[in-house]
């Protein structure tokens, strides 16, 4: 495997990761609904962010093409997928990107400093505002203080 080639895969299961604890943190603001592609721009925008077209090292991730894909799931029927359904699938393509050889940046630093899953998800939710500065208005929402935008435990 290249470096070009680790690279895409890392940025596949980065995003993938993002879309997984998206959807996550959705589920714990439920009355609030799925997030659409047009606030997470906004955030961005307003988070002094110098461009709409990538993210962070995620080299031509987009969160307005993601987000807006998947923000509403909803299948050709017209049906809408249940969140918790959404996760699982989330997951799954998750764990399939996480499937290279060698393993994406964040799984490699885990198994480094022998870290458990729980473990690197926390690392994860950490870093994520980083790569979608959109997420930290999910985080607010989730703990119902616009003050705090960050992953916490209390």
């Amino acid at each position: 495997m290249n470096t070009e080639s680790w690279q895409d895969g890392n940025n596949r299961y980065l995003a993938a990761s993002l879309q997984w604890l998206r959807l996550r943190l959705q589920r714990k603001a439920p009355d609030e609904g799925p997030v659409a592609a047009e606030d997470i721009y906004q955030t961005t925008k307003s988070s002094g962010s110098t461009s709409d077209k990538t993210l962070g090292p995620i080299r031509g991730w987009s969160p307005m093409e993601s987000l807006a894909a998947k923000a509403a799931h909803v299948t050709e029927e017209g049906k809408t997928v249940p969140l918790d359904v959404q996760i699982k699938e989330a997951e799954a393509v998750r764990n399939t990107a996480a499937d290279v050889d060698p393993p994406p940046a964040l799984i490699l630093l885990a198994q480094r400093l022998g870290l458990s899953a729980f473990e690197r998800d926390i690392l994860f939710q950490c870093v994520a505002v980083e790569f979608d500065p959109g997420l930290s208005s999910l985080y607010a929402r989730t703990q119902g203080n616009v003050a705090r935008n960050y992953p916490t435990f209390a």
